[in-house]
């Protein structure tokens, strides 16, 4: 009985560390991190009469609803007839007060109910109206700021004409652009670097606080490449902070900073298209946009409301996401102070990008949008498998199948929520996403090497998680029988896998592995993206197009943790939520089972029980102390290199010692050489940087319209 419970204790221990270790730098621990596993997301179906009933049935711990920031002020006060489909859908057609009131009692029926309230807040985007001809600005949001501001909710006006607000292009005229189905007029942008418009979004969260919200998204966070004053005198700070005026002078070009007249600042990343100064632009705005999000929401927002809940909406297109609004901050300021994660990653599969969430959020909640309407339960599942919150911004529930199925999957979530409530990912191989990489300009080269080395993974069925190579720690990877890197992919054609568990399942099946708050037990999550697509004269746009295949016939081989035996595998799917022991057999330190058939989504429970096994295997849980290893932070990860340099660099988290991204990229792991990263990156630096035809010294277009569209909702 003590050797049980101190067996515990470690295993306790080591998910502690692992959860600790993994949260990003500078976080503060002085608030509770937020915990949620189910979650609802609407834009249009709130107002239905039929939300808070389907709402009741869901039982969600934290719902999205309502619109707070400029779209709300530019559009709840313009009726229907006038401005057409939008993208957000506000309460009372063409009264400003009586939305304000719809979602105040809104969120009082929700609180009623014991969630939490997290409200779209759109920072930018939606200043649309009219600005030409002698009338000046007029209709929309310049209608609300001229006519409809109101001091006493409000507060005053940051300056007279709204005009002085928003985002310029190069040549001083107002940034804008034309979308069908979000505003019939012109939407211009507010610039978040112009502190005048940053105090108009905290009157606008002021009032969001009161009206109820727990918390605030941010939408629209976007740059779109100002050229405002502010940006330009911005980026030149940035620069002159960065390099000297004789770096600024070899690597740009710029003779004098001060002087130097910029034809673009990079808001968004341009593959094919990267200079050395579009990186720095790039750099600047997404630095620029976390600072203005910090002041406002983390700052402001908190000091009116302490327990403040903030995330900021994001896109990541899968699977080259040359979107990412955050794709060159560094690791230090990467989600500091989010409460959680959310990004767009558009209708490709995105279990690489998950795992990338989940380890670079440290464990924080995240959810995904797919922009999907059909196939809803292998939307929720790959979520729930991969330690996200599954939501239903696209499931319409007043279609009776997207109901059931979504009523079943809640359900199931909320009977097993030891499963999912504060999991932590217990991959035993962990792939480093190159973010160093993109950081540098290496975004296609890297982007595919991961993507490839990360889908031989999937393919083969291996148990492994997803960590930023910036901060991959030697005690973060100690935990871990295997580093694989964007360089591994030429020994991985022979890779036995010895020493890890294995699966037998068809390509369309992906496997993860988790482990819950409390409780000895190492949860296997599979999911069966294999379904049959109906015809085109078939299709009706819900989830009856989904129609997936079951799969049968999937065999495991699980190798026990260390310190740890399987007692007993239990087998749970929404379809079947009650537990199912399953036959095992067991050889050795490896542990084998059939699953029983399963649609989309199933959880294979093991229950473990203190006791050395056969074979002294490093993995998840970690296990007893091992010579010259942190018990708690599991055993070395294998090195099969003879490099000795390799396992010095493994043995250095005895001190706690930090290695560098370069070092994670091509020393840490087992798989590959320092040449043969050396040769990669070469390839890339001449790729990125030497083939660029177009000078630094010549004038660059703004970014065209078509480019900001995909990235719109």
């Amino acid at each position: 009985m003590k050797l049980k419970i101190i067996a515990i204790a470690v295993l306790a221990a080591a998910l502690a560390s692992c959860t600790q270790s993994c949260r990003p730098a500078g976080e503060s621990g002085s608030r509770p991190p937020l915990e949620f596993s189910r979650m609802l997301v609407h834009w249009q179906q709130y107002v239905d009469p039929g939300y808070l009933p389907f709402v009741d049935e869901v039982q969600p711990e934290v719902v999205q609803v309502g619109f707070y920031g400029v779209d709300f002020w530019a559009f709840s006060h313009v009726p229907k007839a006038v401005k057409g489909p939008t993208a957000s859908t506000q309460p009372v057609d063409g009264d400003l007060k009586a939305s304000g009131q719809f979602l105040e009692n809104l969120n009082k029926e929700l609180h009623k109910r014991g969630i939490k309230v997290i409200g779209h807040f759109d920072v930018e985007y939606h200043v649309t109206g009219l600005i030409d001809a002698s009338q000046g600005p007029r209709e929309g949001f310049f209608k609300f700021y001229n006519e409809l501001w109101d001091e006493k909710e409000l507060g005053p006006k940051p300056v007279k004409d709204p005009l002085e607000l928003l985002q310029r292009n190069a040549d001083g005229s107002p940034l804008s652009v034309q979308l069908k189905g979000f505003s019939p007029w012109p939407l211009y942008h507010g610039c978040l670097n112009n502190p005048n418009w940053r105090k108009v979004l905290k009157a606008f969260l002021k009032r969001a606080i009161e009206r109820g919200v727990d918390g605030l998204i941010a939408n629209y966070f976007y740059s779109n490449g100002c050229m405002c004053k502010y940006c330009v005198q911005g980026f030149k700070d940035y620069l002159r902070q960065r390099y000297s005026p004789a770096e600024l002078r070899k690597q740009f070009g710029i003779e004098d900073l001060d002087k130097h007249q910029f034809a673009e600042i990079t808001g968004w990343y341009e593959p094919n298209a990267m200079t050395p100064l579009r990186l720095e632009g790039l750099r600047f705005s997404e630095i620029s946009r976390k600072k203005a999000f910090d002041e406002i929401f983390i700052e402001y927002g908190r000091s009116l409301k302490p327990d403040l809940i903030v995330a900021q909406w994001l896109h990541s297109y899968q699977p080259m996401p040359n979107n990412d609004e955050r794709l060159t901050l560094p690791a230090e300021l990467w989600g500091k102070g989010e409460d959680y994660l959310w990004y767009c990653v558009h209708k490709a599969e995105p279990t690489l990008q998950l795992r990338y969430m989940r380890g670079a959020g440290g464990g924080r909640p995240f959810a995904i949008c797919h922009y999907e309407s059909v196939k809803i339960r292998v939307s929720m599942a790959e979520l729930a498998a991969n330690g996200g919150a599954p939501m239903t911004r696209y499931a319409n529930f007043n279609d009776p199948e997207s109901r059931k199925e979504l009523l079943r999957f809640f359900r199931f979530m909320k009977q097993h929520d030891d499963v999912y409530h504060a999991s932590t990912a217990a991959g035993e191989c962990v792939l480093l996403h190159p973010r160093s990489q993109l950081h540098l300009g290496r975004f296609t080269d890297a982007y595919t090497a991961f993507n490839t080395v990360g889908g031989r993974l999937l393919d083969d069925h291996i148990l492994f998680d997803v960590l930023p190579d910036d901060i991959a720690t030697p005690d973060k990877l100690a935990r871990y029988k295997r580093v694989f890197n964007i360089s591994s992919l030429a020994e991985m054609k022979a890779e036995p896998y010895d020493g890890l568990s294995r699966f037998e399942a068809p390509s369309t099946v992906r496997v993860s592995a988790s482990h819950p708050q409390k409780g000895d037990t190492w949860d296997i999550h599979f999911v069966n993206y294999n379904r049959k697509e109906p015809g085109e004269k078939e299709k009706t746009g819900f989830i009856a197009d989904e129609n997936p295949v079951a799969v049968s016939g999937v065999k495991g081989d699980l190798v026990s943790p260390a310190g740890f035996s399987i007692s007993k595998i239990e087998w749970m799917t929404p379809e079947s939520p009650e537990p199912q022991e399953l036959r095992i057999e067991k050889a050795g330190n490896r542990v084998r089972f059939t699953a029983p058939e399963f649609l989309v989504y199933a959880v294979a429970r093991v229950h473990l029980v203190s006791g050395e096994t056969t074979a002294r295997n490093g993995g998840i849980p970690s296990g007893p102390s091992i010579a010259g290893w942190n018990p708690t932070l599991g055993v070395a990860p294998t090195f099969r290199s003879a490099d000795a340099g390799l396992k010095a660099s493994a043995t250095s988290q005895i001190r706690r010692v930090p290695i560098t991204a370069s070092q994670a990229q091509s020393s840490v792991t087992q798989t590959s050489s320092s040449a043969d990263c050396g040769t990669c990156h070469e390839r890339m630096v001449k790729w990125e940087i030497e083939g660029r035809t177009q000078s630094l010294q010549r004038r660059l277009r703004t970014q065209p319209v078509s480019a900001q569209l995909r990235r719109n909702h």
